[in-house]
């Protein structure tokens, strides 16, 4: 019986090696020699093995990026960095050149799309990418950023059910609605607008409220966006009768605490 053990690892320039992986190496060899004299040489090829194959995995240290941002700060760069594949993989242990490369390629692109919902869709990025320097593996990514001018709202359009429409809360909320006209537009907040209007028609009792529209609608010509609400309340709930399931207090008490009656608006 023979173990036949075959290895398989890039060929690089001997020049290319690091001198700590040449000590290693020397290290390696002698301590073969020192285990051959002791044991069989079918366990000395398994041990071998896994020697050589633990300097094949470090003569190549995996690349890692040090990625700099410019030109935007706060919640902008926190978008633009999860939007960046590149700094989502810059410690990736596998990470390649080549990979490195085409990441940073396709980075002008992932950061326009971040800066999209603040209201910015004329974004101009430079960049540059920076090798590493000899016996390093850091590369360095830069990214300067120029925001443009912001999309303006020119309308919002907030349309509610008659029925709702009367009621004091509501006239409040429209009266100080998050989204107005002159301000740039922003999805995050255009998002809670919704949700505001969403939340009070149910708190009044409206429980079907549904949006029939709910549109942004943007002219790249004129470089203004349009925001068009407009929300279905259906029919509004009552209160039932109401039951108290307990045998410490008499109904009548408990009904004394209730603040309305069968029939009234939720």
């Amino acid at each position: 019986f023979r173990l036949h053990v075959v290895i398989f690892c890039s060929v690089v320039p001997f020049d290319k090696l690091r001198e700590h992986h040449t000590t290693n190496c020397q290290l390696i060899l002698k301590g073969v020699d020192i285990l051959m004299n002791f044991m069989s040489w079918r366990f000395c090829k398994i041990i071998i093995f896994f020697l050589l194959l633990n300097i094949c995995q470090n003569l190549y240290a995996a690349n890692t990026v040090q990625i700099k941002i410019e030109g935007v700060t706060g919640e902008l760069l926190k978008n633009v960095q999860a939007y960046l594949t590149l700094e989502q993989q810059k410690n990736h242990p596998r990470l390649s050149a080549h990979r490195i490369r085409r990441l940073h390629k396709q980075a002008p692109a992932e950061i326009q799309q971040a800066l999209q919902p603040f209201g910015y869709y004329r974004v101009k990025t430079t960049t540059a990418l920076t090798p590493p320097k000899a016996g390093q593996t850091e590369w360095i990514a830069r990214y300067v950023i120029d925001l443009g001018e912001p999309l303006k709202l020119t309308t919002v359009d907030v349309h509610i059910s008659q029925e709702i429409a009367q009621d004091s809360v509501f006239k409040k909320l429209q009266a100080n609605f998050p989204l107005k006209v002159g301000e740039t537009l922003n999805h995050p907040k255009y998002e809670k607008s919704k949700r505001l209007l969403r939340n009070l028609a149910e708190e009044r009792g409206f429980f079907d409220a549904q949006f029939t529209k709910h549109e942004i609608r943007i002219d790249e010509q004129a470089y203004t966006a349009s925001i068009l609400l407009s929300l279905d309340t259906k029919q509004r709930y009552r209160f039932g009768d109401v039951t108290f399931k307990q045998d410490l207090f008499s109904q009548s008490l408990m009904q004394r605490f209730l603040t309305f009656k069968p029939g009234d608006f939720y």
